[in-house]
């Protein structure tokens, strides 16, 4: 998650990024949602840190 949204975040021709399936269980693949149980993942945490938000 890092690596990747840091890299498109920074990119001059990226107008943005959607990230879609956050909710566990709700997603393509298993162990793949940012939100379990009402409450922020790892890569939840980092992301919103990251935006500052």
């Amino acid at each position: 998650m890092e690596e990747q949204f840091t890299m498109f975040w920074k990119h001059e021709n990226a107008k943005g990024i959607t990230l879609r399936g956050h909710v566990h269980g709700a997603t393509w693949g298993r162990e793949s949602g940012l939100i379990r149980g009402g409450q922020p993942r790892p890569a939840m945490r980092w992301s919103m840190d990251f935006l500052g938000r």
